[in-house]
């Protein structure tokens, strides 16, 4: 938020020139931010939820 709000002050008191540019890198590093969030929640279950690679005993050992 304060990226953003920043970001805006910037937009709304810089010159022309670099209003397109401040405008892409803050638009750039807010969808990179929030994509970044979605992509970690998409795959945080199937990495907790995933079996151990090796068990600590051996299968055989398990039957009951």
């Amino acid at each position: 938020m304060l990226i953003s709000a920043v970001l805006t002050v910037a937009l709304i008191n810089g010159p022309d020139e670099n209003k397109w540019v401040l405008f892409l890198v803050g638009f750039l590093a807010l969808g990179s931010i929030f994509g970044g969030m979605s992509m970690m929640d998409d795959t945080s279950a199937p990495l907790y939820a995933r079996a151990p690679l090796r068990s600590t005993r051996p299968i055989a050992n398990m039957r009951y």
